[in-house]
């Protein structure tokens, strides 16, 4: 089923933590730059743990990441709120010192906290273990701002698993937004996103989406809430598992912003 509302139940991503692999851990490397940027900052953090003598027995996770230093609105707040809580989830445990401000040294204290676990049970054979995750703000909208949060998790097996989420927030309430904010009629949207959708997707226009082997809500297309707007264009993410089986990948619909026109309730500027 398509999911139908952004919330903040797509920052709470369960790792499923396990130990590095091998005898010991003979070496750990720490990485980050900082790069002030207009009002936001970013920079990435990086964290390695290898156990025994073999890279292939490795702890590899790393966080790049924009945020506001000067939390002076709404939307600022609401931004770097989302972003803490999203970090915070991603550890089992809580670091050795709490740092609660958002800061180069904030992103880097929780992958301490991951590497001090995989450190401890360097006795287990476990092997790679690997998580990139991404965070960018897009502020180039006068109206709202663009918070993207992504991953990318490998913990042995056949494949690793990936996820992106965008969240709107507007600028003067510092509100999360979802799609009936921009968009009157979803129905009609449905409509007109369908056939771009069937296009990426590959299937005929009166072919069954459920034969196609898509799992929509009464087996008729929909758009989610995981969308990201361009200055000409809107585009939808729906990821792995969401609306089909891991094999089909992820879809990524893009529709021009004049085909939707007609429904929009506020500028996209």
């Amino acid at each position: 089923m398509a999911i139908t509302r952004i919330s903040f139940l797509f920052l709470v991503l369960l790792f499923s933590l396990s130990g590095c692999g091998s005898r010991s851990c003979i070496n750990t490397v720490n990485s980050w730059d900082y790069q002030p940027y207009r009002s936001i900052s970013s920079g990435r953090v990086e964290s390695k743990v290898f156990c025994h003598e073999k890279e292939t027995d490795t702890n590899i996770v790393s966080i790049d990441y924009m945020y506001y230093p000067v939390s002076d609105s709404l939307f600022k707040d609401t931004v770097n709120y989302v972003i803490s809580e999203f970090v915070q989830a991603l550890s089992v445990s809580e670091p050795d010192s709490l740092i609660t401000d958002l800061s180069t040294a904030f992103f880097q204290n929780y992958l301490d906290s991951f590497s001090a676990l995989y450190r401890s049970n360097c006795e287990d054979e476990f092997g790679l273990w690997e998580a990139d995750m991404i965070i960018e703000i897009d502020d180039s909208f006068t109206e709202f701002v663009q918070l993207s949060i992504s991953q990318w998790v490998y913990e042995g097996g056949a494949h690793g698993n990936s996820y992106n989420a965008t969240i709107p927030i507007d600028r003067k309430t510092g509100v999360v937004l979802q799609l009936t904010d921009y968009f009157s009629d979803i129905n009609s949207i449905n409509k007109v996103v369908e056939p771009y959708f069937r296009k990426v997707a590959e299937i005929g226009e009166k072919e069954s989406l459920k034969d196609a082997g898509f799992w929509f809500h009464h087996e008729e297309f929909e758009v989610n809430n995981n969308f990201t707007f361009s200055d000409d264009s809107v585009t939808f993410f729906y990821n792995h598992y969401e609306i089909a089986p891991y094999a089909a990948g992820v879809f990524e619909v893009t529709v021009p912003l004049d085909r939707l026109e007609v429904f929009m309730k506020r500028p996209i500027k």
